[in-house]
């Protein structure tokens, strides 16, 4: 559920791109000549939302949504430079 962006950026631009991303929160995973990869965490959800669900579902709905939340809010960007 992890949304997977690939971006190809001249290989100047490579350094900037990456700085860019880290303003915007992602973090470098990796790094290897001509490719980067930055991830995002997720978020585990609304606070009062997990407090209703807690009541009516005794914890294992929190896990369930926490886990739903988290997987469709983090993001993976892989940048790699073009062959030009």
């Amino acid at each position: 559920m992890t949304n997977i962006l690939v971006k190809r950026v001249h290989k100047d631009k490579l350094t900037n791109s990456i700085e860019d991303l880290i303003v915007e929160g992602y973090r470098v995973k990796n790094r290897g000549n001509g490719i980067a990869i930055m991830e995002r965490p997720g978020k585990y959800g609304s606070l009062l939302l997990h407090l209703i669900i807690l009541l009516f579902t005794a914890g294992l709905g929190n896990i369930i949504y926490a886990y739903l939340t988290y997987s469709k809010t983090r993001s993976v960007i892989h940048l790699k430079t073009e062959d030009s």
